[in-house]
């Protein structure tokens, strides 16, 4: 009989335009962290900020628009003792966990859902109710904490589950990322309202992108109210441009409403996308992109770390320390037939001072793929040799956040080879221990080389190469002019694979002269 009256009780309230609540549990564990949801150690610290990462198919619970209206935490032992402490709690979206490495980045662009959050002393569950519930988009959630008044640290510690996978970083405050999900409870309303909408992303970011390129990105438009409905979109600025042909969407259905970002020249853009349906409610998107002639590749993105790589910051002390890296060429496809102009490596602590030290960056092209050696106390027999290398950069002094970010001297245009990036100690300073993230190889791609000692691994580090398309008008071999004999003709696609006749598709012919002279052509095939 409950049950029954259960029943009539919920269809009546669907009757009258109101949607039940529900709870969904999730990382229910009885492993422990004092950093999320809240940071216990530094809540005397304004500004702290924790994050937590849930993903999506955990929450395949919740409905596609359905408003979560609160969350609950669970704290082990006696109860949090934050005090005074006050909390402002944001949420968001994203397809994947934003934290890509032990060292973040923390995530971006959240909504605020209650401000001036107090956490009750002694209280084994922690709940909060949002000041604005959160309309739900389908995508992973990001929960955030940020101390806006503080107290005194304590040591309080949360419930949770420990993640299994090393590389799925769901957490992150005061500069780092961990493994940990806290056992949570959303409290949620379905909906039932006969026209409402959720569209994800609600911010379409679309990077660097070159002028006289585009770039495509979607937005999904989910109807998740009782009615039928067909959406009109608004005019986007320039440019920016959609090709969305309105139709009808049916409840409970999505359509994915494609973005062109087509920029002619260099500059910051910005729109925002309007989406108007049902009784003339309005979605807006933010969109952005930038133009620029430099660009971006990020490589060999890892957590492995090494202090041997790129460069041995203990012998940083001794000149004609060096090490020898070989980045494969599928890896670099995007930069074939372009200049590069500069790199980025990823140290796993803050970059120490190597006072007095010069550090000189010089690359080369080879064809082989990984060094060669009779046993582990070997030097490699195929070393890349000096006179192959372009030096690019003298690097004074390294110092600073966790990003060691090399502008170059001198463009280096990059034909489509293996690239190998050495770096060599010109001027002896001071030493530090520096240890950098990458990943492990299947091949030995890595050389170091510090005193009497010698290195030879697996370990390639994490790297990003920024860059910046030549604009070439393709040329006939025979119109060169240098008059000397071709040696060879190689073309390479955009996979960075070579080979001595053309792919199909868009190629860059690299010729080769007797004289020395090289030259690279773009063209269709």
């Amino acid at each position: 009989m409950k049950k029954i009256l259960l029943s009539i009780m919920m269809l009546a309230a669907y009757a009258m335009g109101m949607a039940a609540t529900s709870e969904l549990t999730v990382a229910d564990g009885t492993d422990v962290s004092s950093r999320v949801p809240f940071n216990s150690m530094w809540i005397d610290t304004e500004g702290t900020v924790s994050q937590v990462y849930y993903h999506a198919d955990s929450l395949q619970d919740i409905p596609v628009g359905a408003s979560i209206k609160g969350i609950k935490f669970y704290v082990q032992g006696n109860g949090a003792t934050y005090g005074n402490a006050r909390f402002q709690i944001s949420m968001g979206e994203a397809p994947t966990s934003p934290y890509t490495s032990s060292s973040g980045p923390a995530a971006e662009g959240l909504t605020v859902v209650a401000t001036d959050v107090l956490v009750p002393a002694g209280q084994l569950e922690v709940s909060i109710e949002f000041e604005t519930a959160y309309v739900y988009g389908g995508g992973g959630l990001v929960f955030e904490s940020k101390v806006t008044n503080t107290s005194t640290y304590s040591m309080s510690r949360f419930y949770g589950t420990n993640t299994p996978s090393t590389e799925d970083y769901t957490c992150f405050t005061r500069g780092s990322a961990d493994r940990f999900i806290p056992k949570t409870t959303f409290v949620y309303e379905g909906v039932s309202a006969d026209y409402a909408a959720v569209v994800s992303p609600r911010q379409l970011d679309f990077g660097k992108v070159a002028p006289n390129t585009e770039k495509e990105m979607t937005v999904t438009l989910h109807n998740t109210g009782l009615q039928p409905f067909t959406p009109a979109i608004g005019d986007l600025d320039a440019p920016f441009a959609t090709a969305y042909v309105p139709a009808e969407l049916a409840a409970g259905e999505s359509v994915e409403i494609p973005v062109v970002f087509s920029p002619l020249e260099e500059g910051d853009f910005a729109t925002t996308l309007a989406i108007t349906y049902g009784a003339r409610e309005v979605i807006e998107v933010a969109i952005s992109g930038v133009a620029s002639s430099e660009l971006e590749l990020l490589v060999s993105d890892g957590t492995v770390s090494s202090t041997n790589y790129p460069y041995k910051g203990t012998y940083t002390d001794t000149q004609g320390t060096t090490a020898q890296m070989i980045y494969p060429a599928q890896m670099l496809a995007d930069a074939v037939g372009c200049q590069i102009t500069g790199l980025k490596f990823y140290a796993s602590n803050s970059l120490a001072d190597l006072d007095g030290a010069t550090l000189q960056i010089a690359l080369a092209e080879t064809e082989q793929g990984a060094y060669e050696r009779e046993n582990a106390n070997s030097i490699p027999s195929n070393l890349i040799p000096e006179d192959a290398f372009t030096p690019v950069a003298e690097v004074v002094r390294v110092s600073g956040n966790n990003i060691w970010d090399i502008p170059f001297d001198t463009p280096y245009n990059y034909m489509g080879k293996n690239l190998v990036v050495r770096t060599l100690v010109t001027v002896a300073g001071s030493y530090v221990s520096t240890s950098f993230y990458g990943t492990n190889q299947d091949d030995l791609v890595s050389y170091s080389n510090w005193g009497s000692n010698f290195d030879t691994s697996n370990f390639l580090p994490k790297m990003t190469v920024v860059y910046k398309p030549v604009e070439e008008t393709p040329v006939a071999v025979d119109r060169v002019d240098s008059k000397a004999a071709i040696t060879s003709v190689r073309y390479v696609n955009t996979m960075g694979m070579v080979s001595d006749r053309p792919f199909s598709g868009v190629n860059i012919i690299v010729t080769e002269r007797a004289d020395g002279t090289r030259t690279t052509t773009k063209a269709l095939y």
